[in-house]
């Protein structure tokens, strides 16, 4: 959790992949509640190794909402990667 905190508290961009914003859109999950779940998470789990992006790791990131995100934090680049929303 505290690596995400350090690249929200450094404003880090968020980049949301093609594969998330269809699952966003098939469950009627807006860019704002997304934005929201990463910044105020109830909790952060270390998820698998990433696939789309190799050498990284994903991240399952839970709210206050019935629905999680997978993020991969690319330190290179700066950005939190949306890799896909799981309900």
């Amino acid at each position: 959790m505290e690596l995400l905190r350090n690249a929200i508290a450094e404003n880090w961009k968020t980049i949301i992949t093609r594969h998330a914003l269809v699952r966003m859109m098939e469950r009627g999950i807006a860019h704002a509640d997304v934005e929201d779940i990463i910044r105020k998470p109830t909790y952060v789990v270390k998820y698998n190794e990433s696939e789309s992006f190799p050498g990284r790791t994903n991240f399952r990131v839970a709210g206050k909402n019935d629905w999680s995100v997978v993020i991969c934090i690319d330190y290179e680049s700066e950005q939190i990667i949306v890799v896909t929303v799981i309900d």
